[in-house]
């Protein structure tokens, strides 16, 4: 087996050979496979995925988050991308937001790498009361 040289650097760029370093493989699965078993309905805001554009009578919901959405395909030069601030939102109105959890950004995260101590910034990410990182966004700005 080859040895591959492991270096601490950013995940947009690392390469096919970082994979090969770290063992880490791609491996293509279904929507039920991945997630083992079928998707629980949809509960969010219905006007959010049945029209593209604002409509009249749109309910508020539906209404913010189709904003959100519009913001953040208009972004111009120089002007910091609006991802975060529509996925907040996104995850809100699919009730990721509880008792138990709470939506936070640009959270810092510490992490060992290479047996180094190195901090990663998340775009969003929804953590538990123990602070426990259990789902992050990451924008990619390249």
């Amino acid at each position: 087996m080859e040895n591959f040289v492991r270096l601490a650097k950013p995940g947009n760029e690392w390469s096919a050979n970082e994979l090969m370093a770290y063992n880490i493989s791609i491996v293509e699965r279904d929507q039920n496979t991945f997630f083992n078993g079928p998707l629980p309905a949809y509960t969010g805001p219905a006007g959010f995925v049945q029209y593209e554009d604002r409509v009249q009578g749109l309910d508020a919901a539906s209404l913010a988050l189709i904003k959100r959405l519009d913001l953040d395909t208009k972004v111009m030069d120089g002007e910091e991308s609006a991802v975060d601030d529509f996925t907040t939102e996104l995850f809100r109105a699919l009730g990721y937001e509880t008792e138990q959890t709470v939506i936070h950004t640009r959270k810092n995260i510490r992490l060992s790498m290479c047996g180094q101590q190195v901090y990663a910034n998340t775009a969003v990410c929804v953590m538990d009361i123990n602070s426990e990182l259990l789902l992050f966004v990451q924008e990619d700005i390249t």
